[in-house]
């Protein structure tokens, strides 16, 4: 869950005090407690067929963490867009509950991450009634805490 309370500092990323969006104040994130230990990369399955190579997780973040299809959606928009787009939170760290929202780290400008937002998992269908459940931060992700990156290929 995020909190509203901001501070400012520096543009290197620490989820212990938050995430640095673009305007610079830092939301708290979750803390999850988990330490890295390893890095995994992992094949993943991409539309009309064929594996990407494009995806690793740490922190002690597992692939298997999200679904084929959302795996699908995420590699795609990083294919398309050429821009790196990292998984956090409770998704990445596989305590999700079915209304927890997704979280992503795009180091994007605003309209490139606006433009991705919507072809995300998380994204919604106001057109169906259905409400984003999403945030987008700009910035690097601390791999000292869950993480799923998708790299562009």
């Amino acid at each position: 869950m995020l909190s509203s309370t901001a501070s400012e500092s520096g543009s290197q990323l620490d989820w212990s005090k938050g995430v640095q969006v673009a305007v610079g104040p830092l939301l708290p994130l979750l803390g999850l407690g988990m330490i890295a230990n390893e890095i995994a990369t992992s094949d993943v399955p991409i539309i009309g067929g064929g594996v990407a190579k494009g995806a690793i997780a740490g922190g002690g973040a597992r692939l298997e963490n999200l679904g084929a299809s959302e795996i699908t959606r995420i590699q795609n928009a990083a294919n398309r867009s050429g821009q790196e787009i990292s998984v956090v939170g409770s998704r990445a760290g596989g305590m999700a509950k079915p209304a927890s929202d997704w979280d992503y780290v795009i180091d994007a400008n605003a309209k490139t991450r606006n433009s991705l937002s919507s072809s995300l998992p998380g994204a919604g269908n106001t057109a169906e009634g259905i409400r984003p459940n999403l945030d987008v931060f700009k910035g690097q992700v601390d791999e000292t805490r869950p993480f799923i990156r998708f790299f562009p290929e």
